[in-house]
């Protein structure tokens, strides 16, 4: 077994992805002496009997089942800490790697001057249903170097999916559980490491692996029934958990942020579909700021039927603010919804402030 790379799996009723996925990782993984680490969170679909029969048919595989559902954030770090490796590759259920691609990693890692990286980004595809490339996760034209923290931040805070990246086993000394509750506990722990690194004043090292070697398929999110818990709270909480000397630039990118997904067609859209509950509002209102969580209770507490009324109206000058992700400021439809927003940020409506 080797003693070099763990790849570890949080995976939750989704068996079906585990059968599709596991026998040719697991193959390779076998072939190379990688330890393969899965942590089922208490599904109910037959996981663990699943990953009690592929344990019998390969030794590299270490497997465990939660008692009761943990939440993701936990499992995800749960499977880390199972990995007792210098590198941790945390990996998706539903993403895959090209062929020989682990071989490569390996190889990779076994180049001298690597031993140490903090940080290595793994390039990829995605694809749609049909397998087609779509698009690669990585800028052609990244290349790998020392960073200052703070720049690698900027260039990388959103550009780390589960098996997107590599950490340095080091990387989980530090208080990661401070981002459970975000539903990205996973790529808290290398910023709060290098911010661990910096105060000790050593550098940090980021390393690219720009060859696509990982498919990040276009599924549906398990996530999906809590997507407006996700994209209104979660993530907002994950920037502003960050250790201090990030928040300047965290101010900047919620900035965007905000303006792209608090505007008024995706609040309407989450309204439309029941996920704007009064405990969310409470969640949100000590972390966004006042103008958005004013829109939000705007749209959240506006009766239902006036609504429907907007949306139809809306609707038919052919805008159809379910599906637009962005609003062109040219259309009639845009600018209903901007005036909407206006009257939305300058009413004097009673927020339970």
């Amino acid at each position: 077994m080797s003693d070099l790379l763990s790849i570890c799996i949080p995976t939750f009723n989704r068996v079906h992805l585990l059968k599709q996925n596991m026998p040719a990782l697991l193959s390779e993984a076998q072939l190379l002496g990688v330890k393969v680490f899965i942590s089922d969170n208490h599904s109910t679909d037959g996981t663990s009997d699943y990953l009690k029969t592929l344990s019998e048919q390969f030794s590299c595989l270490k497997y465990k089942t939660q008692k009761q559902n943990t939440g993701i954030d936990y499992n995800m770090i749960s499977v880390m800490t199972m990995s007792d490796t210098p590198f941790i590759y945390p990996m998706g259920d539903d993403e895959t790697l090209i062929p020989n691609a682990l071989s490569k990693i390996i190889n990779f890692l076994n180049l001298e001057g690597n031993e140490k990286t903090d940080l290595i980004m793994l390039n990829g595809w995605y694809t749609n249903i049909s397998g087609q490339y779509l698009k690669q996760h990585l800028l052609p034209n990244s290349s790998f170097m020392v960073f200052n923290q703070i720049d690698a931040f900027a260039k990388l805070h959103d550009k780390m999916p589960f098996s997107s990246f590599i950490i340095n086993s080091e990387s989980l000394k530090t208080n990661y559980l401070k981002f459970i509750g975000t539903s990205h506990a996973y790529s808290g722990i290398p910023w709060e490491y290098f911010s661990k690194k910096i105060a000790l004043q050593k550098n940090i090292e980021i390393k690219f692996i720009l060859e696509p070697l990982v498919l990040f398929p276009q599924l549906e999110k398990t996530y999906k029934l809590d997507i407006s818990e996700v994209m209104l709270h979660e993530i907002p909480l994950w920037y502003q958990t960050l250790p201090d000397e990030y928040q300047s630039a965290v101010a900047n990118i919620l900035k965007e942020y905000y303006q792209r997904e608090f505007n008024v067609g995706k609040l309407i859209e989450y309204r439309l579909s029941d996920q704007l509950s009064n405990d969310l509002l409470d969640k949100i209102q000590t972390v966004v700021p006042e103008l958005e969580y004013k829109r939000v209770h705007f749209i959240a507490n506006m009766p239902l039927n006036f609504l429907m009324l907007i949306v139809n109206f809306i609707n038919t000058l052919q805008y159809d603010v379910q599906k637009k992700g962005h609003y062109d400021p040219n259309s009639i439809g845009d600018i209903l919804v901007g005036v909407l927003d206006n009257i939305i940020l300058s009413s004097n409506t009673e927020t339970g402030e």
